[in-house]
């Protein structure tokens, strides 16, 4: 909570998955592998109380996962994130409908990009209409 601010909550908001912003994978539990979704690019945000419902402010600009390590290919994901060039701007629901993701090729570069960089092998880009295991 900000002290300066406290109608305010400081946190990080992924952009929608399948939007340049997650790649889904499997990671290893006890009972077996379970398919999850990680975040690649986010964004800071506050939660900000307006009109008696909360509501995400952004306080910076998007950042990469620290998965991504590499310096080099962090510069060049950091100096053109793509995040739809306004396609999504009227979108309300949170995942991109699938005949407008098939349509953003820059958007969908990026996403197999981040997730390479991020040690992560992309074979398609969906929409995150469901969860990782459906």
């Amino acid at each position: 909570m900000s002290a300066s601010r406290p109608s305010t909550r400081s946190v990080s908001a992924a952009p929608r998955c399948g939007s340049g912003g997650c790649s889904a994978g499997l990671v290893k539990r006890d009972k077996g592998w379970q398919r999850v979704f990680q975040p690649l690019v986010t964004t800071p945000v506050e939660v900000v109380k307006m009109m008696h419902s909360p509501v995400l402010m952004p306080t910076a600009d998007v950042e990469l996962s620290p998965f991504i390590v590499d310096q080099e290919q962090r510069r060049h994901l950091e100096s053109a994130p793509e995040l739809g060039g306004g396609s999504l701007a009227d979108i309300d629901e949170p995942a991109i409908p699938r005949m407008l993701l098939g349509r953003l090729t820059r958007l969908a570069a990026f996403a197999r990009d981040a997730a390479a960089a991020a040690g992560f092998k992309a074979t398609r880009l969906v929409p995150a209409d469901r969860g990782p295991d459906e």
